[in-house]
């Protein structure tokens, strides 16, 4: 029982490292496809991104120099310290607020460009395939038309918001972390200590999330039968095979229905 235990959590690490690696091989292609042409504007995107993430932390220790401060209301430098923090917090918003529209100026304009010239690739690609690819079933029009404009889409979030929530997630944990080793490192070793335990949680979060992800593709396979039917309802009459279509349908919003409901629950 042992050895397949391990056996199991090996296959399963193994799984996470060719994740990883397909992630950035997949970047790496879509950068050198699309990217290099807006390699300027994905700098400033990624900058911007950094960042934001350097507002929080900050934040907190503005913050914390007013709680400071509003413990002693009968202080004589209540008002400079006040009007003093007031000013950095209006600073950092100025500063929030531009970043902000960096990282989102920026990614907006990436993703609404490389988005359009990947549907019209993948859209001529489609019409120049042989007239066999297109009798496949694996090929019919409502999977092809999903994949234009959604997978499009999730792929060029890789080169803009997937990259970027993750310069986020860096910055907010280095800048917290040099400012909690300068005001106690003590208090910092142990809060590092704990960092496991954030990182469980957000892999369940991350778990979760795949399912639902997985809910919604199983909706886009239900949504074909629709498609297909409309479209070659002619067909389907003829055969009088309504009914077959109707069960299918229904035997997918069905399964659907109880990954749902099972995902609500929790």
């Amino acid at each position: 029982m042992k050895s397949e235990k391990k056996a199991n959590e090996e296959e399963k690490s193994e799984q996470k490292k060719k994740k990883v690696v397909e992630f950035f091989k997949t970047y790496k292609k879509i950068y050198n496809t699309y990217g290099k042409k807006k390699r300027c504007m994905i700098f400033w995107g990624y900058i911007g991104s950094f960042g934001v993430g350097i507002v929080k932390p900050l934040s907190s220790v503005l913050l914390a120099y007013y709680l400071v401060a509003l413990l002693d209301p009968e202080g004589k430098d209540l008002e400079d310290t006040s009007k003093i923090l007031s000013g950095l917090f209006g600073v950092l918003s100025v500063y929030t607020i531009l970043a902000t529209f960096l990282q989102k100026y920026c990614f907006g304009m990436i993703g609404e460009d490389v988005s359009k010239e990947m549907k019209e690739d993948v859209f001529r690609k489609f019409l120049n395939m042989h007239m066999s690819w297109h009798d496949n079933s694996e090929n019919m029009s409502g999977k092809l038309s999903t994949a234009i404009s959604k997978d499009t889409e999730a792929l060029a979030n890789i080169l803009s918001n997937a990259v970027g929530y993750l310069l986020h997630g860096i910055s907010s944990i280095l800048t917290g972390i040099i400012i909690g080793l300068v005001a106690s490192w003590k208090l910092t070793l142990i809060a590092i200590g704990l960092l496991p335990l954030i990182v469980i949680a957000f892999k369940l979060m991350a778990h979760f999330d795949n399912k639902r992800s997985v809910e919604a593709e199983g909706y886009n396979n239900a949504n074909k039968y629709v498609i297909e039917s409309i479209s070659n309802y002619r067909t389907i009459a003829s055969l009088t095979a309504e009914e077959i279509f109707v069960s299918k349908y229904e035997a997918e919003l069905e399964s659907l229905r109880k990954i749902g409901r099972k995902f609500g629950a929790i």
